[in-house]
């Protein structure tokens, strides 16, 4: 796993401190994904896009399990998700079609469509040329029970649905079953219902190991901000911290603290890898420790720097702690060492103090 930035912090400790179970989405029309996770992205402060690219991204990496949620359908063509179904004659293509009832008249067993049966005085059975009545299924019972007609009881008279059909009102076909097209309204394509996308979307959860390894990672950087705070600084962890150039930097964490009148600034950067790191993690750190004024730089290495990476830090003045992982590290006792001393500048301004007060 490469290293983590600040935002890939806050993502885990939300994980892990209010104990998410699983990361769900939310169907959003506004989304270009169709989908957001919301709670994600407000915490991340990303757009629905970027939040689905780490997650994926974190999936590839073992980190993330990831679980079947549903599916959207999309444009064959542009790949657009704002697709609507249409349905259309199966004789001419027309979309001007509608459901017509097939209705049985129960006393001669004549099936037809409605219309057959309406005349300009009621219904009619076309066949045996019957005045019948059609009540609708919901309403038969409560029709019958009330009815006050003494010619014949509403039951035998009455029209049944047969079945639903489809008319035509272009061609004036009649069929059971229509044709279905799919039209997306981004792009006008027009294609039939087995050429549609699909595009499945999911939910995730942190994996066991990786949960065990991320609260063990956890609980050292706890430790560091406690032990910094105990001292008198003001810390932010993770930290975006705008530089003197005006760019915005990612630290892992970033400590400052008034010593007479001067800040003193630390940066601690967490890098990790299954092997060696390179040089490129000592360079990033370096630029954006000068940008932003720091020059008590940390960076822990897990497990360790290349030679290289480790003769620039050298060369940067940087306290380089190797190891297998962070707990590991902090039991270097040169790291709170290097944390209590306070800035030489300071030291000896006060050393100078002290003997011009002997003199005096």
């Amino acid at each position: 796993m490469s290293r983590q930035s600040p935002r890939l912090q806050r993502f885990y400790e939300e994980l892990l401190e209010k104990d998410i179970a699983y990361i769900r989405p939310v169907f959003d029309i506004t989304s270009r994904v169709g989908h957001r996770y919301s709670q994600i992205d407000d915490l991340l402060e990303t757009s629905s896009e970027e939040t689905l690219q780490m997650l994926e991204s974190l999936s590839n990496e073992g980190v993330l399990d990831r679980y079947f949620f549903d599916k959207l359908l999309s444009c064959v063509k542009c790949g657009s998700l704002n697709v609507r179904i249409s349905t259309h004659c199966k004789k001419c293509n027309s979309a001007n079609i509608y459901k017509a009832m097939m209705l049985q008249h129960e006393v001669c067993g004549y099936i037809g469509p409605e219309e057959m049966y309406r005349t300009t005085t009621g219904l009619v059975c076309p066949k045996c040329r019957e005045e019948v009545i059609f009540v609708k299924p919901e309403h038969a019972t409560a029709k019958i029970s009330n009815s006050s007609d003494h010619r014949a009881p509403i039951a035998l008279n009455s029209l049944n649905v047969y079945s639903t059909l489809y008319r035509c009102n272009h061609c004036n076909e009649l069929f059971d079953d229509t044709v279905e097209l799919w039209h997306c309204l981004n792009c006008q394509g027009r294609f039939p219902k087995d050429q549609v996308g699909e595009v499945v979307i999911y939910s995730y959860k942190l994996n066991e190991e990786a949960s065990h390894r991320l609260r063990t990672e956890l609980r050292p950087r706890r430790q560091l901000q406690e032990f910094l705070e105990g001292q008198g600084y003001a810390v932010e962890s993770p930290a975006v911290i705008q530089g003197r150039s005006g760019v915005e930097h990612e630290i892992d964490l970033y400590a400052n603290k008034q010593q007479g009148d001067h800040i003193r600034k630390v940066i601690v950067g967490v890098t990790r890898s299954n092997g060696e790191i390179g040089l490129e993690e000592v360079l990033k750190l370096y630029v954006k420790a000068h940008d932003i004024g720091s020059k008590d730089v940390i960076l822990f290495a897990i497990p360790r720097l290349t030679d290289e990476a480790r003769q620039y830090a050298a060369y940067y003045r940087m306290k380089v702690f190797q190891s297998e992982d962070l707990q590991r590290a902090l039991n270097d006792r040169e790291v709170w060492d290097f944390l209590e001393r306070e800035e030489p500048a300071l030291k000896r301004k006060e050393e100078g103090i002290a003997v011009t007060r002997k003199r005096v």
